[in-house]
């Protein structure tokens, strides 16, 4: 029978996980805080993997867009990005997918994750600044948000009125396209110099006699 897993107390340090637990605790720091000395609560993991697994795959996988939607929205509701960290690598996939649905869930479900427990890794910044050139707006909003909750200022481009030093010569509006230079005229042939007359002469006499004899 399996044990269950009650809530550690934390002392100055963040307490080991209890025997029952499927993970250890661990004090979380804040998004851009140093890590604290201390902390109040802890969180216990007790969670099963084979669940995450199947929901996972059903996402991945899953013939409807409706469905893979639905294993998204599970996972990021049931279990958390600390506990399993598996389910932000579920989150990126989805943001590829090819309904425009699934990919907004999987944002929204990203945006959550972060803003309860800044799993804010390279990985996942990256896949969000990818969404940012989605087709689909809501996604690009939500990618937005993610994106602001991990620290990062999202703008945007600044070619619209006034060119300035980061503009491609160009490419600002209200600008002539840039012209390329013209090539450098190529240099003429190197030929012989002409034989003088003298030499020729004495050339053909030369020829002349050796036939002779």
């Amino acid at each position: 029978m399996k044990a269950k897993c009650a809530k550690p107390s934390c002392g100055s340090t963040c307490a080991p996980a209890p025997a029952g637990c499927a993970a250890p605790a661990a004090c979380a720091p804040g998004c851009a805080a140093p890590a604290p000395t201390s902390c109040a609560t802890t969180t216990c993991c007790d969670v099963d993997p084979c669940e995450v697994a199947k929901l996972i795959y059903t996402s991945q996988t899953a013939c409807y867009a409706k469905d893979r939607r639905h294993a998204i929205h599970k996972l990021g509701d049931k279990y958390n990005c600390v506990c399993s960290p598996e389910i932000m690598c579920a989150f990126i996939y989805a943001l590829n997918d090819t309904d425009e649905r699934v990919r907004l869930k999987a944002a929204d479900e990203i945006g959550d994750q972060i803003r309860k427990h800044c799993c804010c890794s390279p990985e996942v910044v990256a896949a969000l600044t990818h969404a940012l050139g989605d087709c689909h707006k809501p996604v690009v909003r939500q990618a937005k948000q993610a994106l602001e909750l991990c620290g990062y200022e999202v703008v945007e481009g600044n070619c619209d009125a006034v060119c300035s030093t980061s503009c491609a010569p160009g490419t600002c509006p209200g600008t002539a396209p840039a012209v390329a230079p013209a090539p450098a005229p190529m240099a003429p042939e190197a030929v012989p110099a002409p034989v003088p007359p003298a030499a020729r002469k004495n050339s053909e006499y030369r020829q002349l006699f050796s036939f002779n004899n």
